[in-house]
């Protein structure tokens, strides 16, 4: 018992480190919609931002204002307590969300643990959860797929708890409704987690009873939120999914059908993509009645006949993937006979963390998607008692990454721009004397070899790579990074 408590707290403190330093250095956005739609979203009510400001989901009024609104509360408070650091906010931001997961990972892992029999998987199980290598990065996005994945994962507990309790259906209602405000998508595993507890967990008519009216409260709550934020009654679920219809899916490109099955065994990495597609496929065959394989199924059938695809879409259930891992194993386990491949089981356990820790460690340390905020924050720190030039190629602006709608949340008022196309177009005559001249380009940039020799004709010099090299090394192996879309940040030298 004092091993098994000595194990729980020294493994609380590792959760704590790993989760509040990848906080740390997870700056910045995975995705735009991460930014845009919720800090952006947030600055019109801090007054940083006006309507023009926002991108045209705003004028749709087809996105929820929950999570927005947290992000004004948080942001506002932060302000009355003198912390102006944009950077530093969106620090207590991503703090939020990985007690959140903290939180909500403990509760589930303690609903379910009693799922597997063996003694291994009491250290094993908690280890894969809190550890594996996206979910402390996943975990600390203050974004709608990360928060709705774990307030769904919170309501899923409720599911798998050995005790009945009175409470649960009231429970049940809340979370899902919380997650459903987060991010409507999730509707579809909410469907089937609600299938589940019709036709095999056989709920009556009063639990579900309870459940609704909570729900139907939280979308009221959502309703006000909605309507305070947009200034008039407006019921976002209804504007979004209309858009969806309306646009066939195809607003942003189309995936074949196929696209996530192939995503699910690539994307994480083939030594936890293969595991997870087994695991998956032995469940539906021997456990068809796990309420996991009925929340699956039709989110991941939903999202395939929708014509536009993203891997992000799958992030509100990649919470899911280490006790499907977990299921899959015991389930194997109990079809092993011999000692002998057992023991070959356990070998390949040794293997998944070996190949775990790379990425593992690479995610705690590297900021978000590309690192544009990166470059943004390091010009923040190192100039920002001065007047700044930026000069960018095409697509390479940080500050407008997709030359649109800029980032006024990190704006900075000493900074002024000039596009050019290429580095060819680099010349002494974009030179402002009397300031710091910085240049920012891609990596693909540097495609252009022939023109190369410009950066030491104009004196510019490399002070700061948005992903650092040995990063990038690893991407080579396990892929899931576009390297041609990296910034660099040069200085120009000056005598």
């Amino acid at each position: 018992m004092n091993h098994l408590f000595t194990f729980r707290k020294a493994l609380f403190l590792i959760i704590a480190g790993v989760y509040i330093f990848t906080a740390w250095s997870s700056n910045g956005y995975y995705h735009a919609d991460e930014h845009y739609q919720l800090i952006e979203f947030a600055g019109l009510k801090l007054g940083t931002n006006t309507n023009a400001d926002l991108p045209w989901e705003f004028k749709e009024q087809m996105r929820p204002a929950f999570q927005p609104v947290i992000a004004y509360l948080v942001l506002s408070l932060l302000k009355l307590l003198n912390v102006n650091d944009p950077y530093f906010q969106m620090f207590v931001l991503r703090l939020l969300s990985a007690a959140l997961a903290i939180l909500v990972f403990t509760f589930f892992i303690q609903a379910t643990k009693n799922y597997f029999k063996e003694d291994s998987a009491q250290v094993r199980y908690p280890l894969l959860f809190y550890f594996l290598w996206f979910i402390p990065f996943l975990s600390v996005r203050f974004s709608s797929e990360t928060w709705s994945g774990l307030f769904f994962l919170w309501a899923f507990s409720f599911v798998y708890r050995i005790d009945d309790r009175q409470d649960q259906p009231i429970w049940l209602g809340l979370l899902l409704g919380i997650s459903f405000l987060c991010r409507f998508q999730i509707a579809f595993a909410g469907i089937g987690l609600i299938a589940w507890l019709i036709f095999i967990g056989r709920k009556n008519v009063k639990y579900f009873a309870k459940s609704g009216v909570v729900f139907l409260l939280v979308l009221l709550v959502g309703f006000l939120i909605d309507s305070w934020f947009y200034g008039n009654y407006v019921f976002t679920p209804y504007l979004y999914f209309r858009s969806v219809i309306e646009s066939d899916g195809t607003g942003f490109g189309t995936s074949p059908w196929y696209f996530y099955l192939l995503k699910v065994i690539t994307y994480p990495g083939i030594f936890i993509g293969l595991p997870l597609l087994f695991s998956v496929l032995f469940l539906i065959v021997h456990k068809p009645k796990q309420p996991v394989i009925w929340v699956i199924l039709p989110f991941v059938l939903f999202h395939s006949f929708v014509p536009h695809k993203e891997e992000r879409f799958l992030f509100p259930l990649a919470f899911l993937v280490p006790f499907v891992l977990m299921n899959g194993y015991s389930l194997f386990l109990t079809y092993l006979k011999s000692m002998r491949w057992r023991r070959c089981l356990n070998v390949l356990w040794i293997i998944i963390f070996i190949l775990n820790l790379p990425p593992l460690l690479a995610m705690m340390v590297k900021p978000a998607g590309i690192g544009r905020i990166e470059i943004i924050q390091f010009i923040h720190n190192e100039y920002r008692d001065k007047p700044i030039h930026l000069i960018f190629c095409t697509w390479g602006n940080p500050y407008n990454p997709w030359q649109s709608i800029p980032v006024k949340f990190y704006e900075e008022s000493n900074l002024s721009a000039t596009a050019i196309r290429n580095i060819c177009a680099l010349s002494d005559s974009l030179i402002q004397p009397n300031s710091v001249n910085l240049l920012v380009i891609r990596k693909i940039d540097l495609n252009k070899k022939e023109c190369l020799q410009l950066l030491d004709e104009t004196n510019f010099e490399l002070v700061k790579q948005s992903v650092p090299d040995w990063i990038l090394s690893l991407n080579k192996i396990y892929g899931g990074l576009d390297e041609q879309e990296i910034l660099l940040l040069y200085q120009q030298k000056t005598d």
